[in-house]
């Protein structure tokens, strides 16, 4: 068996009740207050309100207009879409990287098609980029033979 040393042991002892102590804290201190987080709610349906009434969600198909509004009316902002964007022509490098800091992960492109996903709360930044043509909700293809 090891010995423990005195100065182990008062350590232990001294910093044993500080963490404890810190442990136990309510970590209501870093939260928002509950106007706070009223304000930012009220602001992000501002800004989703606004979005609806811009030429960017003119880009957006009818089915990927539902789901990104069922999405937003549900609290969803994570919730992730699959889709295809079309841009005016082949995008550049600098044209990807745009819809990357916008919010868009692509996989793949073929010329002015792009496919990937987009979480709800980056539609709107995807969408006002302005090569960006058109946004389809991607549809899973079925397997069965013809």
């Amino acid at each position: 068996m090891k010995k423990i040393s005195a100065v182990t042991l008062s350590l232990l002892f001294f910093l044993t009740p500080i963490a404890i102590s810190c442990a136990s804290k309510s970590p209501e201190k870093n939260q928002p207050s509950k106007a706070t987080l009223e304000k930012k709610a009220k602001d992000e349906t501002a800004a989703y309100t606004e979005f609806k009434s811009s030429d960017g969600w003119n880009k957006l198909d009818g089915r990927f207009k539902q789901a990104w509004n069922e999405a937003i009316t549900k609290g969803d902002l994570r919730k992730s879409f699959e889709c295809l964007i079309k841009t005016v022509k082949k995008p550049s490098d600098e044209e990807k990287r745009m819809l990357l800091d916008a919010g868009y992960e692509y996989r793949s492109a073929i010329g002015r098609i792009l496919s990937g996903s987009v979480i709800a709360k980056d539609v709107p930044n995807v969408a006002s980029l302005p090569f960006v043509q058109v946004m389809e909700l991607a549809v899973p293809m079925t397997l069965k033979k013809p």
